[in-house]
């Protein structure tokens, strides 16, 4: 499961804790592949900052960007 698709899952079981997690609070593990760095948690606020504004989570809203 891609990181925009767990993000589609969590919007549409309106899951703010979730949804804040991955923004704010996953636990980051980076790794190097081919010398780039691959940082799981930059990954996933990347993607749920793309579908939501993150500051209505603390409200417990979804707000889509």
């Amino acid at each position: 499961m891609t990181y925009d698709e767990q993000v589609e899952q969590a919007i549409a079981a309106n899951d703010v804790e979730t949804l804040v997690k991955f923004a704010y609070g996953y636990p980051c593990a980076c790794t190097r592949i081919k010398g780039e760095p691959l940082c799981v948690c930059k990954m996933q606020a990347k993607a749920v900052r793309a579908k939501v504004v993150p500051l209505p989570l603390f409200s417990g809203k979804v707000q889509r960007v």
